[in-house]
């Protein structure tokens, strides 16, 4: 119980220096706020664009001779070795193989909640359930004129593949209104690693963005989480948007869970990023298994 206690100090000293920092720094309401500024660095991407290609013509004139002398290590060495690492990772090979312990990897069904068996979280071969529903919602805090909050519902219909949605609206308190910025992720995840301790998984979907304009573009997704100890775990998530008209957006999620049952209780950082414009956060929420 003394290492809890640490951990939950810790992370209100964090919390605390996180808020006093943009309180200081956000002395008046301005009249074009932090969303404003993200949305404008969405639209920048067709000048980007423009330069990245002449700059690349030009790197590839200058480099074309060098280029054709590793090219040979490249095809048959450096690409083959890099495909094969991706695969046995991110797929595995045929049997999909587990990478720790292929006898429970094998058997791997749900448990009934994280930690219903001590030192087992998601997945366990003591059970028969093979599908699982988790729902969660946080608060999303920046400064006092910039807040917000998200949904995320995950389906697992089966022990290797979920069905994940998540929704965020960011809200800006400005002198003349509030802007309002809204992001959602429809994605399948395929579950890598289903180990007692440890899960991995990625993802393919789509991502939508609505504010003064809507966009939608294809998502990639990769997540983890690790188990500590009962009722810890860690919860890391990293997502992408790529669009044809404007920049890449980029998701990064950050969680300590403290699991109470089939309930969960969270803390956490949560950041979007487009260019050099940054929307983050500090979050807390809860959430429950089915």
């Amino acid at each position: 119980m003394k290492v809890y206690i640490k951990i939950m100090v810790i992370a209100a000293i964090l919390f605390s220096i996180f808020f006093n920092e943009q309180l200081i720094a956000q002395d008046k309401k301005e009249t074009n706020g932090k969303i404003e500024k993200f949305e404008k660095a969405l639209e920048k991407k067709q000048e980007d664009k423009l330069k990245e290609k002449t700059d690349r013509r030009n790197h590839e004139q200058k480099h074309h001779r060098h280029r054709r002398r590793n090219s040979f290590v490249g095809e048959f060495i450096v690409r083959p070795l890099f495909e094969y690492t991706f695969l046995y990772v991110f797929i595995g090979p045929p049997g999909e193989y587990a990478p720790i312990d292929h006898e429970f990897f094998a058997r791997s069904s749900f448990a009934e909640y994280p930690y219903a068996t001590p030192d087992v979280g998601l997945y366990s071969n003591m059970t028969s359930k093979h599908y699982a529903v988790t729902l969660s919602g946080n608060y999303f805090y920046n400064n006092p004129e910039l807040h917000g909050y998200s949904f995320r519902s995950r389906l697992y219909p089966s022990s290797v593949l979920g069905v994940e949605l998540r929704f965020t609206d960011l809200i800006e308190d400005l002198l003349a209104n509030s802007d309002h910025l809204q992001i959602y992720d429809v994605l399948v995840n395929y579950h890598r690693v289903r180990e007692k301790r440890w899960t991995l998984r990625w993802g393919l979907g789509m991502k939508g963005i609505n504010g003064d304009k809507n966009h939608k573009g294809m998502a990639l997704n990769l997540g983890t989480e690790i188990y500590l100890k009962k009722p810890v775990s860690l919860y890391v998530n990293y997502n992408v948007g790529l669009f044809n008209d404007i920049n890449a957006v980029k998701e990064s999620r950050y969680q300590l869970n403290w699991h109470i049952n089939r309930n969960i209780i969270y803390i956490g950082y949560h950041r979007f990023s487009t260019g050099s414009a940054v929307l983050d956060g500090v979050i807390a929420g809860i959430g429950i298994y089915f």
